[in-house]
């Protein structure tokens, strides 16, 4: 079956502060985009700082020009409330202008009352903000059978889509064999059947779906044809899925049934060679002789001899290469020496069998305010190991000793509670798992950095664990700390997903070291990644959270 694709999502949470100053002033606050796509809407966010309200006017205008005002509205605007508006830049609004053939910008105008106008050029994308979704029944298909189609077609607030789209379907050699025009007036779900013809071309075949500006944007799903042929007996080749430095054999194992599971009466041989991380192959050697089929069974062993005597080279060469054992048998049926291969090369050379990564982590923390070190375990194969026991410790003169257990995923979260004099953090991440040797665990260290300006002071979202999921409709919940806060006047933020800003509220007023923040999630409000941008006195400080959905 295809793969479903889903769009990527991002969720930005931005809290804006009106300043670091003792008294108030009147002043608008403008959250926009940095680029506007063709056809779809956006947002904008106005918020008053000040004692009275702003006629506040957003136009955007043609910019060779700057005569062409396709979008104005005007709205009053009272302090501390928010106003979100929508704009858009459709193809109609750029006559003379052909996008693709070098940047196309358009200028986007504010006048906040009689305090200031000011304008700024905004790259327009000809890629639309709409998502496709594209998913075949199977993902084989033999000559002359439907290949069944679904596309689910959605615009950039995940709303069922109007736009027009096209669909191909092209064989092994890129040629278009069939092309038709879809417009989603039913609803967001389209189906489409493509008849094989009983002599066709064999191999990877595609799904294109176009659209966007002069169809330019495209997803892909393929599907495979094949010759039907009814095999007699299949045979299942399995073994380790990594080889220890301690090895002194490896185990293979082999089953052959006939379509009615009947056992194979026969015999196996069988060979065995090495594949680098590149992908290259060398085959090293064979069994010594058959090995007959017991009840359709057999099994046989690579020693850690053969594979020495046969190598040319040192054993702990394919332990640092990573390097694969890559075994193939062959089974031959006794009554008529059919023949069938299965091929195995899921055993690793390598010193543990677990691989962590932090990547997910932030790189950085805000001294005072707890932050968690995110750590992803997967097997050798690339699988996720679940229910890995792991350890936090610091390698540095902190005391700091945490454990935690992976779960479905292979994430393990470790919270880390830091004190306002707290400098950079030296980290070890290891697997403490009692199945294996300590030789066998591994263990990954890096370094967490101390944020940069706390001497001037800072605000931070304090995080909650990022395996905790949410849903939509529930109560989304945060504490933001504020270093300094007497600098603090008041602070703003938005929600923003896949670009658009869906909330803008003002937070508690006052001078006030820890204030909560909570908004309702929303189907739109669905991410894994969050990011968070808080802007004060013209200064930017980032961190990050984490949303995952359940």
């Amino acid at each position: 079956m295809g793969r479903l694709r889903r769009p990527s999502v991002v969720l930005l949470l931005l809290a804006c502060l009106g300043c670091f100053r003792a008294t108030l002033a009147d002043d608008c606050y403008l959250v926009a985009p940095n680029v506007f796509r063709l056809g779809s809407k956006e947002t904008v966010a106005v918020a008053v700082e000040g004692g009275a309200d702003q006629q506040v006017r957003v136009s955007l205008q043609n910019l060779p020009n700057q005569r062409g005002v396709f979008f104005t509205e005007t709205r009053r605007v009272s302090p501390r409330r928010p106003e979100i508006w929508d704009v858009g830049v459709e193809l109609a609004d750029l006559p003379d202008l052909t996008l693709g053939k070098a940047p196309v910008y358009v200028t986007l105008e504010v006048k906040c009352g009689s305090l200031w106008t000011r304008s700024a050029q905004v790259l327009v994308s000809p890629k639309s903000g709409e998502h496709y979704f594209l998913q075949t029944d199977k993902p084989i298909y033999h000559p002359g059978s439907a290949v069944k189609i679904r596309f689910i077609a959605m615009d950039e607030t995940l709303r069922p889509s109007n736009k027009k789209f096209k669909v191909e379907i092209q064989n092994p050699q890129n040629v278009t064999v069939e092309a038709r025009d879809f417009e989603p007036t039913t609803g967001p779900m389209l189906t489409h059947v493509v008849m094989l013809p009983e002599h066709t071309l064999l191999g990877e075949w595609k799904v294109v779906v176009k659209y966007g500006y002069k169809f330019e944007q495209n997803e892909t799903v393929t599907f495979e044809v094949k010759e039907y042929v009814l095999p007699r007996f299949s045979v299942e080749l399995s073994t380790v899925n990594y080889v220890p430095d301690n090895f002194t054999h490896v185990q293979c194992f082999v089953q052959a049934r006939f379509l009615n599971t009947q056992p194979v009466q026969g015999v196996v041989q069988y060979r065995f060679g090495l594949k680098s991380e590149a992908g290259s192959e060398q085959w090293i050697g064979t069994g010594k002789e058959p090995k007959l089929l017991n009840d359709g069974r057999a099994h046989f062993r690579v020693d850690r001899e053969s594979i020495a005597r046969r190598l040319g080279a040192p054993l702990e060469s394919l332990f640092r290469g990573r390097y694969r054992l890559v075994i193939e048998a062959t089974v031959t049926e006794e009554a008529t020496a059919a023949k069938q291969t299965a091929r195995n090369e899921k055993a690793v050379f390598s010193t543990t069998p677990f691989v962590i990564s932090t990547s997910k982590s932030q790189k950085s923390f805000k001294p005072g305010v707890k932050t968690y070190v995110i750590a992803q375990v997967t097997y050798l194969n690339g699988d996720a190991a679940r229910g890995i026991e792991m350890q936090l410790t610091n390698t540095g003169p902190k005391n700091l000793s945490t454990k935690a257990t992976t779960d479905n995923d292979g994430i393990a979260t470790f919270p880390i509670s830091t004190v306002i004099n707290d400098d950079s953090l030296n980290l070890k991440v290891e697997t403490i798992d009692k199945q294996f040797r300590q030789s066998e665990q591994a263990q990954v260290e890096f370094q967490l950095l101390k944020y940069e300006h706390t001497a001037r002071g800072f605000i931070a979202i304090e995080k909650r664990d990022p395996k905790k999921k949410s849903r939509p409709g529930e109560i989304y919940e945060a504490v933001l700390f504020t270093n300094s806060p007497n600098k603090v006047s008041s602070v703003y933020y938005v929600v923003l997903s896949r670009g658009r800003i869906l909330k803008a509220e003002v937070l508690e007023e006052g001078q006030i070291t820890e204030r909560g923040l909570k908004f309702t999630v929303t189907p739109e409000i669905d991410s894994q990644l969050s990011d968070s941008h808080l802007r004060s006195n013209r200064r930017s400080h980032r961190q990050r959270l984490h949303l995952r959905e359940r």
